[in-house]
């Protein structure tokens, strides 16, 4: 039987913290990773409000919590800036490169950093609360659920930290390195390997099991997205494959002409993406055609965000696109001054990193 078609494996890990319901911000917008953010969306043509300038390159997509935007930078600091002005409030040097901001709970972020910590970090103040040391570099914040933080490392863990110690509860070892920030729904936490292996981790009976593999070795930079019990897995390579949780096969694959840039956001209808030359894609999440796209140019690594009935694209040419959902059609675009990263969106604002600066339109 294919690995591609079903492998289930199941183990006894120690009891962690189960799902609840405190509002997380984390990276593609919510524990789901579906991009899609619970805010009022950019329509009309948009114009900036502030940008900042940071020491050196901004990397990930900015997190908004409680109208403080938080950026992260390639030479480890992570600034926290005012959402009207974008004023420096605070900022906290990791000691390496970050490659994401932190996911929020409760006025805490959780931080990966590459030189293999994770932090817990007063979201008001800037100040560490703990730290906990992998021996393999944490490139995403950890997913949360519970009591609990689940953080993936190269060294070929998934850690399980207590969030208010930071003192380790378990882990579990993989045969291929861990990079990606899990997803979270309900019960459960799925997480990606670059063995190019989905898991579940069942929190109601601490069981894990094999979801999916396409059997080839890839370097994973986002776990899927999953909506409506459909997983939208991304290899390194080319191919978004639609995997139905519950029965653990692909249900379609869609091929791009390129290599995809990271996970796709999923919003009516349809799946979004690039790829890393700047191919922006809409796949129909029902058949896995193409329902639209567009060629821009240039290297970029990001994934599109939706608020409402709008996508938001960067590309590599510099530029910020903004497309109708229901009509298809790009209805406004606004350029940088180097290749547009990851958005977020919030209140009626695009915020953005382009460069060594972080954007925020209006």
């Amino acid at each position: 039987m294919s690995l591609c078609i079903v492998m289930l494996i199941l183990f006894m890990v120690p009891a962690a913290g189960h799902a609840d319901n405190a509002v997380v911000v984390t990276d593609a917008a919510n524990p789901q990773h579906t991009g899609v953010y619970d805010t009022a969306a950019l329509v009309s043509d948009a114009t900036l409000g502030w940008r900042f300038s940071a020491d050196t390159t901004t990397t990930g997509a900015p997190r908004v919590v409680d109208d403080v935007v938080y950026a992260s930078t390639a030479s480890g600091v992570l600034h926290a800036l005012t959402i009207d002005g974008g004023n420096e409030l605070w900022r906290f040097d990791a000691g390496a490169k970050l490659y994401q901001p932190p996911a929020f709970r409760d006025g805490v972020g959780y931080l990966g950093c590459s030189n293999g910590a994770v932090y817990a970090i007063d979201a008001a103040s800037g100040d560490q609360i703990w730290r906990f040391d992998t021996e393999g570099g944490v490139c995403s914040p950890p997913a949360l659920s519970g009591n609990t933080a689940y953080a993936c490392s190269h060294d070929k863990n998934l850690y399980l930290l207590d969030t208010n110690t930071g003192k380790e509860l378990d882990r579990i070892q993989e045969n291929f390195d861990l990079c990606c920030c899990p997803t979270v729904v309900g019960d459960v936490v799925y997480y990606v390997d670059w063995g190019a292996n989905l898991y579940a981790l069942d929190l109601t009976d601490d069981s894990k099991a094999l979801i999916f593999s396409t059997n080839k070795k890839s370097k994973w930079f986002s776990s899927p997205p999953i909506d409506n019990g459909i997983a939208y897995f991304v290899d390194y390579d080319s191919v978004l494959y639609a995997i139905d949780i519950d029965k653990r096969h692909a249900i379609w694959e869609f091929k791009a002409d390129g290599r995809i840039s990271r996970a796709p956001a999923v919003a009516g209808g349809m799946a979004f993406f690039t790829t890393t030359d700047s191919h922006l894609y809409a796949v129909d999440t029902n058949t896995g055609s193409m329902r639209w796209s567009l060629n821009r140019e240039g290297l970029v690594y990001n994934r599109p965000a939706v608020a409402e009935t709008m996508v938001y694209f960067g590309t590599g040419d510099n530029l910020l696109m903004a497309l109708d959902i229901e009509a298809l059609e790009i209805v406004w675009q606004y350029e940088a001054d180097a290749p547009v990263g990851t958005p977020a969106v919030h209140n009626g604002t695009v915020i953005f990193c382009s460069g060594n600066q972080v954007y925020r339109l209006e």
